[in-house]
């Protein structure tokens, strides 16, 4: 496999740093906060690190976010003492990164298992890469330029 980083980032030498930094802030998302890091956990690349900045939650948070760390250490932990805002929660986690690339990822947010594969593979000759959007409502979904249907049939149709 070659190295996804861009021209000029690529690395002298295999390390154990990760490839993608994956960076989740969260601000009471004790309800959605596991899916999301899952789903960034169960990507089809395993190099990658989940920097998790809980921006001041007064629910279970933080909590769930240990519970997961220590499962996968992969998975870290920062906590604001207080709430700061998602601009300065990310430029934390952006502080802490150690992967060649950075990808965000919202609390309340999933990926589909192949999304930073795909990604990688298109970006070794760019700096920025970007993906589109499927929007998920209950069990309804839509795609930009595709017509709304059943969240469940979608999936099924990538494997």
């Amino acid at each position: 496999m070659s190295d996804p980083a861009p021209a000029g980032l690529r690395r002298e030498s295999r390390t154990l740093l990760p490839t993608v930094s994956v960076i989740i802030p969260a601000y009471n998302a004790g309800s959605t906060v596991e899916r999301a890091i899952r789903s960034v956990l169960c990507q089809s690349r395993a190099d990658l690190e989940v920097i998790v900045v809980d921006d001041g939650s007064t629910d279970a948070t933080p909590k769930i976010v240990r519970e997961i760390a220590a499962q996968d250490n992969r998975v870290r932990l920062i906590q604001n003492p207080i709430n700061l805002g998602v601009a300065a929660s990310r430029n934390r986690a952006l502080d802490a990164a150690t992967g060649i690339w950075i990808a965000l990822l919202d609390a309340d947010d999933v990926w589909l298992p192949e999304r930073l594969e795909q990604l990688l593979k298109r970006g070794a000759a760019y700096d920025i890469v970007s993906d589109d959007l499927l929007i998920v409502r209950s069990t309804e979904m839509h795609q930009p330029g595709l017509p709304a249907g059943d969240f469940s049939r979608l999936l099924a149709s990538r494997s």
